[in-house]
């Protein structure tokens, strides 16, 4: 899911540096998000019960084969008008989505007047002299591909500014 209707938090847990944070990625907590799911498998399930792919495929999407058994979902239909449908792709979404380990957006950079933003342009840190933030955290909203790119880029934009920042 791209762009989730809520955004998860990190907090502290306590005031001592070695206690992890406490993180709450708020997943499906936007009605949204589940029906954004329900789409895209109703989408799959169309592609491949196609004939063509129903040369190669028996219907049924392989992260259901061997796990459904097992879940305490039980199968979900193939059926995209089966009248338990929703219910049962939910249950499988809410059980087996996870993250693709790449969370952007918890230093937002912004203005100094934006009370959600951690860095300014140059990617200083607000209130913290010598330190800069240079990683995918600073963007402050998540781009609709994969984050290496973008993060790439902020590393060479944040090398040349430190570069200059040592030459003034």
């Amino acid at each position: 899911l791209l762009h989730p209707g809520k955004t998860g938090t990190v907090r502290l847990k306590s005031t001592s540096p070695f206690d992890p944070p406490a993180v709450d990625p708020q997943y499906f907590e936007h009605p949204d998000d589940i029906k954004t799911y329900l789409s895209g498998i109703r989408l799959v399930l169309d592609i491949v019960n196609t004939p063509l792919m129903r040369h190669y495929t028996d219907g049924v999407p392989r992260i259901v084969k061997g796990t459904c058994e097992s879940s305490p979902c039980g199968c979900p239909p193939s059926d995209g008008d089966a009248k338990d449908f929703d219910e049962k792709w939910e249950c499988v979404v809410r059980a087996a989505a996870s993250t693709v380990y790449h969370p952007a957006g918890t230093a937002k950079m912004g203005k100094s007047s934006d009370k959600m933003a951690v860095v300014d342009s140059r990617l200083r840190v607000f209130g913290v002299k010598g330190l800069r933030v240079v990683d995918a955290s600073v963007m402050p909203t998540v781009t609709s591909g994969n984050t290496n790119a973008p993060t790439i880029m902020i590393a060479e934009k944040a090398a040349d500014m430190i570069k200059q920042d040592i030459a003034e």
